[in-house]
Parts: C-alpha cells; sequence; structure tokens
C-alpha cells in the first residue's frame, strides 16, 4: 500500500483516540489496541486502507521519527521562524506529548511498585531477625547462663 498525506492524517487521528501507548510496550493490550487501529483503518472508505498491526505500527514509527527529526533540526537552525504545523504535525505533536506523559506515568509506577517490594521485604527481613527474641532471653550469655 502507498502512503498518502490523507492516510497518515487518519492514521494520527485514529491513534488519538485508542491511544497504544496507555499500555506497557511488548504487552498483549498494547499489540490488541494497534490491532484494533488497523481494523478501524481497513473499515474506511476514503481515503482505502488495506493494513495490518505491523504497518501501522511501522508506518508510524517512520513518521514520528521524521517528525523528531524535523522539529530537532528546525530547533537548531538559528534565524528561522518554523512555519505554521499542518493537520498531521500538529497530530504527531500531541501523540508524541501523550506517549512521553504515558511513558513517565508507567516508569512513576514501576518505581513505586518496586518500593513498595523493597519495603514489604525490609519488613519480613526485620520480623525474622526479632524473632525468638522475647524477654526471657534478655539478660543471658552465650551459653545461655545469666551473666
Amino acid at each position: 500500500m502507498t502512503w498518502s498525506n490523507q492516510h497518515d492524517v487518519a492514521l494520527c487521528r485514529e491513534m488519538l483516540v485508542v491511544q497504544p501507548f496507555r499500555f506497557k510496550h511488548g504487552t498483549r493490550d498494547r499489540g490488541q489496541s494497534w490491532d484494533r487501529i488497523a481494523k478501524n483503518l481497513n473499515k474506511l472508505d476514503h481515503p482505502m486502507f488495506l493494513v495490518d498491526q505491523r504497518g501501522v505500527r511501522d508506518r508510524f514509527c517512520k513518521l514520528q521519527k521524521d517528525f523528531k527529526r524535523k522539529r530537532a533540526c528546525e530547533e537548531r537552525a538559528s534565524g528561522i521562524c518554523p512555519d505554521e504545523p499542518d493537520e498531521l504535525e500538529q497530530a504527531l505533536e500531541d501523540i508524541t506529548e501523550m506517549e512521553q506523559g504515558q511513558q513517565e506515568q508507567l516508569a512513576v509506577g514501576e518505581r513505586n511498585k518496586r518500593l513498595l517490594i523493597e519495603k514489604e521485604r525490609n519488613s519480613r527481613n526485620n520480623k525474622e531477625e526479632g524473632y525468638g527474641e522475647n524477654g526471657r532471653d534478655q539478660g543471658k550469655g552465650e551459653c545461655g547462663k545469666r551473666a
């Protein structure tokens, strides 16, 4: 399939609706969201699509890579005023911001999960260290006799 600007805009619109970046990379849910995007695009009459999950994902990765490269080049250039973004560029910018926000939320969730696990592990270790220590054991020497 050859991609046109209309195809790219339709892809970005669908991505804004489905939001595949809500899910962690490599999960079944994220794959299902890409599949949902492909199915919704194939239902469109104009422009006509014939794509699968991988084709949609690959095309978006290419669009996002080109967009980031163009934006970085514009930021590095001095003395120029970039043109107003068209619908595709605006959608790509929104998707990129959304993706970064979701990645930050996932990272915070993972960090909180690790901290909770570490806290539970420390709590268990403290309980094990204190096990068997009661009032009867206090004041005894090495051999168990009172000092």
